[in-house]
């Protein structure tokens, strides 16, 4: 499970090819993926990755930089039955963005207050069922910068 977002497809191109555009990329899947590093139990700490439980489904937690929503466009999906860190999460709601499959993705409103060397998290940790698919429904929500697979 650690080993899950290291293995996301990072199909940005030659380094240096197109030096603006491949910045880019590779910056909003890091910061997409910040959390597998930063919150406790992120890679490379031996510890286990952050997990939340939804549905019977586990999903990889993750910090939901760049991506922009407002409260209409989420609909309350299902409880968070359980996570790896309690202390991350404001409640045990999980919401699903218009048009975004809730299998796929979801959203759990973070802890007041939380950053990390990449700055604040946010008021949503972004819940992954598989690292490495694509969600092509979920390009539309990036503010800035898209991952590679939108």
């Amino acid at each position: 499970m650690v080993a899950a977002p290291v293995a996301l497809h990072l199909d940005v191109g030659v380094p240096g090819q197109d030096a603006d555009g491949t910045m880019r990329r590779r910056l909003v899947l890091l910061l997409l993926l910040s959390a597998t590093v930063a919150l406790p139990g992120g890679c490379g700490t031996g510890d286990p990755a952050p997990t939340a439980v939804v549905n019977g489904q586990t999903y990889l937690v993750t910090v939901a930089r760049g991506i922009a929503v407002s409260e209409d466009d989420l609909k309350p999906y299902a409880l968070v039955e359980r996570f790896t860190f309690p202390e991350q999460f404001a409640d045990r709601q999980a919401y699903t963005i218009r048009g975004v499959p809730g299998e796929d993705f979801l959203l759990v409103r973070a802890a007041p207050g939380q950053s990390d060397d990449a700055g604040p998290w946010g008021d949503y940790l972004a819940l992954m069922r598989d690292a490495s698919k694509p969600i092509p429904a979920l390009c539309t929500w990036f503010e800035t910068l898209p991952p590679t697979w939108c």
